[in-house]
């Protein structure tokens, strides 16, 4: 195209036309000249991606395609602990060993820490795991790793009245404690008051501090407590000619419960016992007995304790 220039008229562009899928580009000027151009101007004109595969195609139509190195997908093998990628190009396997933590589980103060390659290890927590009363004025406990030994307690177990002095003294378990005295009760027999008080299978008997007693006959179920083998209790057979036995016998995760009797009659002795099951196994033969002496007789373990409600029944 010419651009003339003369007598003041200026040749200029007043528009035009591309046809996108051949490439032509047709102008007009302001004389009304046409000039087609034929380029054959190619240029993109989209771009597509399937598969890692981009495909680009121009505005003729041709195509062309570029594949991208890319992973696409993967599995995991939790034993190895190998990742493997799917995918183009060069891709490599992730290894991240056998050496991590899959579970945790917990199981009488035991952790146990399980890694993917199945290995395991166990932690202990040590800790008190119970505490209770031990019926002989102490506590007890069982625990995991540390020690739980019986404790005593500092209970008061006894007192005495000093009727010169004036002063009452409370005797403290053990001597765990000093004992305690208070002072300032009359030292004068002008009131009379209970100075002891003594309980067996008869009855009370109530001691005066002016020297007199008073007894309290009833029958009494008294409460005893016994560690390991021994007698428990012992009955005059002349006084008393049978006795009646509930019992609990324990020895760490063991227990029993039952009724125990025994009947004394001319020298001789009969007794029977009727338990619970066994909760749990002692480690060796746990029984009550008696003998022909009035003794009622415990066997265990030195660890077992027995606790028993006992009713003497007399003459």
């Amino acid at each position: 195209m010419d651009i003339q220039v003369g007598a003041g008229v200026d040749t200029y562009i007043t528009g035009g036309t591309y046809t996108d899928n051949t490439g032509v580009l047709t102008l007009t000027d302001n004389g009304g000249t046409v000039v087609t151009i034929d380029g054959n101007w190619n240029h993109l004109e989209s771009a597509a991606i399937a598969a890692n595969v981009i495909t680009f195609t121009s505005n003729t139509g041709q195509t062309s395609t570029v594949t991208v190195d890319a992973m696409t997908g993967g599995t995991f093998d939790l034993s190895t602990g190998t990742i493997t990628s799917v995918g183009s190009g060069t891709l490599s396997d992730i290894t991240l060993g056998t050496d991590f933590v899959t579970g945790v589980t917990e199981s009488n103060n035991v952790i146990t820490v399980t890694k993917n390659g199945g290995a395991g290890t166990d932690l202990t927590i040590d800790a008190i795991t119970g505490l209770g009363y031990d019926g002989d004025w102490g506590l007890s406990g069982t625990s995991t790793g540390v020690s739980a030994p019986a404790v005593e307690l500092p209970f008061i177990t006894g007192a005495t009245l000093d009727l010169a002095t004036g002063t009452l003294d409370l005797v403290i378990n053990g001597g765990l404690e000093n004992t305690i005295s208070i002072a300032g009760f009359s030292t004068t027999n002008s009131d009379t008051f209970v100075t002891g008080t003594t309980v067996d299978y008869s009855g009370a008997t109530l001691d005066r501090n002016d020297g007199n007693s008073v007894n309290l006959t009833s029958e009494q179920t008294l409460r005893v407590t016994r560690t390991g083998t021994g007698t428990i209790f012992t009955v005059a057979p002349a006084d008393y000619k049978a006795v009646h036995v509930e019992y609990t016998i324990t020895e760490g995760t063991a227990a029993r419960s039952g009724f125990f009797t025994a009947i004394f009659h001319n020298s001789s002795v009969e007794y029977s016992d009727f338990s619970t099951v066994d909760i749990g196994s002692f480690s060796v033969s746990t029984e009550l007995s008696a003998d022909s002496s009035g003794n009622v007789i415990f066997t265990g373990a030195a660890g077992a304790v027995v606790i028993a409600n006992t009713r003497a029944v007399a003459i």
